[in-house]
């Protein structure tokens, strides 16, 4: 297996777990695997609720040794499920950025002067910057008096933006620079 490949079984090619700022998006799947996504899986697939489970009358080794060659048949099917969990979770925090976009809009009379610092004052769940787009936070990329453009990227590896100008709201799954290049649409439902 390359090292680009997710184990089913264990972190490749690494002893300890990177930050999530460094980490590549196969090594946050490893992660999450090692971290209870691979417990979790093993307890619903011994309850039948999962992969049809062990058969009856199997020792703990037997049913650990079968979760563990489904599971390896069945890895492609996690990581895009992780993968979609992920992309709509980023989508989320884009959604709860532009209310608070939209919100500072409203006190301050247009998007201008929305900085970080305000933003994390409207809503301190989220983190915001003005840098970067990266997992974990929000970039405001351009906030004028008439539009906003918003960014971040996905646990997976997705990069999105969602603007807003007089037009109205627009979506993209691009690491996007201008509120017209946030085109495109593509969000998951």
């Amino acid at each position: 297996m390359s090292p680009a490949q997710p184990s089913a079984t264990g972190t490749a090619g690494s002893t300890s777990p990177p930050t999530v700022d460094e980490a590549t998006p196969n090594q946050r799947f490893q992660s999450w695997l090692n971290g209870g996504g691979q417990a979790g899986a093993y307890e619903l697939w011994s309850s039948g609720e999962l992969g049809g489970g062990p058969p009856p009358g199997a020792t703990r080794k037997e049913r650990r040794a079968l979760f563990e060659k489904w599971l390896a048949a069945n890895i492609d099917a996690f990581r895009n499920a992780w993968d979609r969990t992920q992309v709509l979770h980023a989508q989320a925090d884009l959604r709860t950025a532009m209310s608070v976009a939209v919100t500072y809009r409203v006190d301050h009379a247009g998007f201008a002067g929305l900085t970080p610092s305000e933003a994390e004052a409207i809503d301190p769940g989220l983190a915001f910057n003005v840098t970067e787009t990266v997992v974990g936070e929000v970039s405001i990329r351009i906030a004028t008096q008439g539009s906003v453009l918003l960014t971040t990227e996905s646990r997976s590896g997705g990069m999105l933006c969602m603007a807003y100008e007089t037009d109205g709201v627009s979506y993209g799954t691009k690491d996007a620079m201008t509120v017209a290049g946030c085109d495109g649409g593509g969000w998951l439902t």
